[in-house]
């Protein structure tokens, strides 16, 4: 009896001592709490200056928070906005701005396309036509809507979420996303993180921030190309999906663990956007405001969750006139960047041009004389005691940009030689084995095709006008040329399909018409193929069909349109 009071008594201790140790290394490792949080009073946003939260998903898509728990949990966190991205492809109605809980809250979409996600901010409350498919298109249509294009998570480790489009100019990405933070850690890492989060959620998300040194790059070389906004974005859904997600689409979350907490990523990381006059009370103008400051380049990413920030900025002078972020300096005399910080003691202030490192200091303010050549100049702030732990800045602004290069038209592609037209005889009606119909007319150069799509139907659906000779031939041509106009808005594939090959393979690529004539241009090398096992190249010498389709891509079940295409013939570029 004696050794087993003895026996239990040890496991007693021994159990007081595992817990002890627990307790122990759990509060050894609780990260710090924001720098400055405990003694600052000074307010997180001025009239100029707002702080926001970027690519946020509610329940209307695959989110868990309805939009008025978001924007109480963002008027927690201290936002002035918030702007939704549910999945969509824009032609759905969406709500106007308006202000709940004091925040702005205003809808965007997350369009995917078959090079990743993109981001539209801005657009008219329904699209003409559903957008999606041709990345390339999708950034255009985007553009043309006077809307802000971002590709979402460019690195993602989760490869179908990366994106791959190295061709579009795009209007900006994002250079921190929250969703892709956490991908690249171990087990350990996040089952510590979120130990930690039940006490320090903010603090402990911070330490999943890591910078991205394959996104800053990429950043930085389209900066050399045209201007690119970088912005951050939460990429918050408020749950980890437990059961199977619901199709693009599709509402409802289906069943999940409430994990992370919108407040608490809202509280790690912001969007600071410096207007260029007080917030509205009126949302659709706050809303309209904030956009355009966005379009703009005003904008810088803040690490809320690891110190307090206070103040922030960067300008470019030259010859009395003072540049701002996101605007371009003509490249004709010196100019003299100078950025000032208000935040934590131990920082360190680093200015980049093209990406590369030109001036630093350890005081909360820089100054450097720059000759007047084309680049990019940016600026990162460090918290001295994470340079050697995630890397990650504290602040990240966005650039300004020197010379003349930047949107500058494109130069002539060269000689332009026409090869070989289509014959007007060739032409019949393609459509599939539904409802939808339509009828093809073809005189000397002009092409009337009339489709109407089934109504009924959710998928495979369209209509073609398609173009079948035995004498195809696309040798000698390096672009395929039509004019085309339309009676409404509409967006078509251009089809090139190898009917005698198994399996009908066949290269892809979309443009835009509507009423106004227009002459469209598209280069062999650009066509993509429709399935990704087939050759990503066109296959000149056994493609014996050109077509102009319409499907559901980018319409609606049951839309109808006529097209007239004239004068469609191959070019050879030199």
């Amino acid at each position: 009896m004696h050794w087993r009071r003895w026996g239990s008594f040890s496991l007693v201790v021994f159990g007081i001592l595992i817990f002890s140790c627990a307790c122990l290394w759990f509060f050894l490792t609780l990260p710090p709490l924001p720098e400055g949080s405990e003694k600052s009073s000074i307010a997180t946003s001025s009239q100029e200056v707002v702080r926001g939260a970027i690519h946020i998903h509610t329940n209307r898509s695959d989110g868990h928070g309805s939009v008025e728990e978001i924007a109480l949990a963002a008027s927690d966190a201290g936002l002035d906005f918030v702007i939704f991205t549910d999945h969509g492809t824009g032609h759905e109605t969406t709500e106007p701005p308006r202000f709940i809980e004091n925040v702005l809250c205003i809808d965007a979409v997350e369009i995917s396309t078959d090079s990743g996600h993109l981001i539209a901010i801005g657009l008219p409350p329904s699209t003409p036509y559903p957008l999606g498919g041709d990345s390339r298109g999708v950034v255009d249509d985007v553009r043309r809507l006077g809307a802000l294009g971002v590709a979402a998570h460019p690195f993602s480790p989760k490869l179908d979420l990366q994106w791959t489009d190295s061709i579009s100019e795009l209007d900006g990405i994002e250079i921190l996303n929250g969703d892709s933070q956490w991908r690249d850690e171990d087990f350990v890492q996040l089952f510590v993180t979120s130990v930690h989060s039940l006490f320090r959620p903010a603090a402990s998300f911070a330490r999943l921030l890591d910078r991205s040194n394959k996104t800053f790059k990429y950043w930085d070389s389209l900066g050399e190309r045209n201007r690119t906004v970088g912005l951050s974005g939460a990429d918050i859904h408020g749950q980890i999906p437990l059961t199977t997600a619901p199709q693009e689409g599709e509402h409802g979350t289906g069943i999940g663990l409430p994990f992370p907490k919108y407040k608490d990523v809202f509280s790690t990381f912001s969007n600071r956007v410096i207007l260029h006059k007080k917030f509205s009370k009126d949302p659709t103008i706050a809303a309209a405001s904030l956009v355009s400051s966005l379009k703009e380049g005003r904008l810088f990413t803040v690490m809320d969750g690891v110190a307090e920030f206070r103040h922030f900025s960067f300008t470019a002078k030259k010859a009395g006139e003072v540049y701002q972020m996101g605007e371009v300096v003509a490249s004709d005399g010196e100019i003299v960047f100078q950025s000032e910080v208000a935040g934590p003691d131990a920082l360190e202030l680093v200015l980049y041009k093209d990406g590369i490192p030109v001036a630093q200091t350890k005081t909360k303010s820089l100054r450097y004389s720059a000759a007047p050549d084309g680049s990019v100049y940016r600026v990162e702030v460090f918290l001295l005691r994470d340079r050697g732990n995630t890397g990650n800045p504290w602040l990240m602004s966005n650039p300004i940009y020197v010379g003349d290069y930047i949107n500058k038209e494109p130069q002539s592609t060269g000689k332009r030689t026409p090869v070989n037209s289509f014959s007007a005889n060739d032409w019949h009606l393609e459509h599939s084995a539904d409802e939808s119909t339509g009828s093809v007319e073809s005189n000397d150069a002009l092409l009337n095709f009339h489709y109407a799509l089934d109504g009924q139907s959710e998928s495979d659906s369209f209509v073609a006008a398609a173009y079948i000779n035995k004498k195809f031939d696309l040798k000698g041509a390096t672009e395929i040329s039509f004019d085309v106009i339309g009676d409404r808005p509409m967006r078509l594939l251009l089809q090139l399909r190898a009917g005698s090959l198994e399996k009908e393979p066949r290269w892809i690529q979309s443009f835009y018409a509507d009423s106004n004539k227009r002459n469209i241009s598209i280069a062999l090398d650009s066509l993509r193929p429709a399935e990704a096992s087939q050759s990503p190249s066109v296959l000149v010498d056994v493609v014996d069909s050109l077509l102009f389709v319409a499907d559901l891509t980018n319409h609606s079940p049951g839309d109808s349109a006529l097209v007239q295409i004239s004068n469609i013939h191959t070019v050879r570029v030199e």
